[in-house]
Parts: C-alpha cells; sequence; structure tokens
C-alpha cells in the first residue's frame, strides 16, 4: 500500500489501515515512511496528529506507537449503531438454526466494487467454516461476490473483469470472462451463488442478494459449508430458505416487497 498524496487526512488514514492491516503491536515512525512511501517528517506528522486525537499512543517504553483508545471507543460506536447488522441478526440466526452452518452478511462497496463481511451468526458444529469479517474481497471469487456481480450492469461487469483481471485464488476460480458470463447468467435463472472452493479449499459457499432502497444492491447473504459436509440435497433443501431470508432482509433495508 502507498500514499502518494499531499492531503494530511488521506495520509493520517492510510496510516490507521496499515497498522489495522498489518496486525502489529506497535511500530515506528519510519517504518510508516517506508510501508507507505511517506517522507519520515509526513508520517511523523501525521501520527502526531493522530495521537493528539487519541487514535493512536505513545508506546511509554519507547518511541513507537500503537492504537488509542479513541479509536475503540468510535468502533464499538459504529459497531452498535449500525441499523442493518442489528436488524439482520435474528434473520440470519434463523437460517443459521434451520440449516446448522454459518451464515454470513456482506455488504457491497460499489466504489471499490468489493465486498465487507459485516455480521456472522457462526456455527455450533465442531467442524466448521469461520467467517472472517471486516475484510475486503473481490466480487469475482466466491458466492458471495458472485451472487452481486450477476446482477450488476454487463458494462459494470467488464469494467471489474478489466481491473481485476479476474485473478484466481484457487484452482476452482474462473478466470475467463466469457465462463463467468455463463456462470452469472446461471445464477441469475436460479437466484442464488455456489461455489466449492472458489476463495478458500474446502469451504462451499452459498449467497443471495440483498437490496435496498430501489432495489439497489447493497449485499448479500451467504452460508459456508464444510466440502465434506455438502451434498446435493443440501442446497436443495435451504436455497429457498436462503433466498426468502435475503428478502426479507432486504425487506427490512427498505427494498420495495416482491
Amino acid at each position: 500500500m502507498t500514499a502518494i498524496t499531499r492531503n494530511p487526512l488521506s495520509k493520517a488514514l492510510s496510516i490507521m489501515r496499515w497498522l489495522l492491516a498489518c496486525d502489529r503491536e506497535s511500530f515506528g515512525v519510519r517504518e510508516v515512511a517506508a510501508a507507505l512511501d511517506m517522507t519520515p517528517s509526513a508520517a511523523h506528522r501525521a501520527i502526531t496528529a493522530l495521537v493528539e486525537e487519541g487514535f493512536l499512543r505513545r508506546m511509554p517504553e519507547d518511541s513507537r506507537y500503537g492504537l488509542g483508545l479513541e479509536l475503540f471507543r468510535l468502533v464499538q460506536q459504529a459497531k452498535d449503531r449500525f441499523p442493518l447488522r442489528r436488524i439482520a441478526m435474528p434473520a440470519m440466526e434463523r437460517l443459521r438454526d434451520t440449516c446448522g452452518e454459518a451464515v454470513f452478511l456482506n455488504l457491497y462497496d460499489s466504489v471499490r466494487h468489493e465486498i465487507i463481511g459485516v455480521a456472522a451468526a457462526e456455527s455450533t458444529q465442531p467442524l466448521r467454516y469461520v467467517v472472517v469479517l471486516q475484510e475486503w474481497k473481490s466480487l469475482h471469487v466466491g458466492a458471495s461476490g458472485l451472487a452481486i456481480l450477476a446482477h450488476l450492469p454487463e458494462a459494470e461487469r467488464r469494467e471489474i473483469y478489466a481491473h481485476t483481471g479476474l485473478e484466481a485464488a484457487t484452482e476452482a476460480s474462473i478466470a475467463d470472462a466469457e465462463q463467468m458470463e455463463a456462470e452469472l447468467a446461471r445464477i441469475r435463472a436460479r437466484g442464488y451463488a455456489l461455489t466449492k472452493g472458489q476463495r478458500i479449499v474446502g469451504a462451499v459457499g452459498m449467497a443471495a442478494p440483498i437490496r435496498g432502497p430501489g432495489s439497489a444492491l447493497i449485499g448479500s447473504l451467504g452460508i459456508s459449508v464444510p466440502e465434506a459436509r455438502f451434498d446435493d440435497d443440501f442446497a436443495e433443501k435451504h436455497s429457498l430458505t436462503l433466498m426468502a431470508t435475503a428478502r426479507e432482509i432486504s425487506e427490512m433495508a427498505g427494498s420495495p416487497s416482491t
């Protein structure tokens, strides 16, 4: 990640993103400058501003820095106030209890053309797929992204293909644009996406789109199943409930009833 900008706010946010992404307990000014292609003086100014606002703190034992309590406070406030996550959870838990597998909610960013997991109803099975939240993921790999990609305008899909190069995550990923178009047509006809090992080897995903006001695509609702526990009966048995739950959440999010 690089921070080629004169905007002080952009530099500060780049530092926060880098620190959270690399999962470091602490860091020094020169580490930040090297990682983000900043001058040490620019990195120091941005870090100082973040310390003054409480988002970072100076470590007492040395000249390194770590996360500040103000960041944790705001994260908790945002988590508690995010309405879709809160209102969707009861429906997600009902679906989890019905199918016995992990259920998760993703939101779609139409600028980044990526999705991010924001909530999960975890499976209680001894062998289960743990859903990773708060990580950006591409649309072209895995059921959660394909459920959205299938319903975007063709011109927008083609732009995404060109931008991502349809880079494969596993051998099961679709890396050809025409094959992708054929698969997306099947998803539209079926009403949900189904993938096996596209993002993670050994994981099966099922997902249906979630819409908001004006029927705009805002995310997807997914089920993740270890491949050893999945068969065609599972998809047949739970696909209708998955789609019905996605419609329920869509209506709660403001989508017109269908």
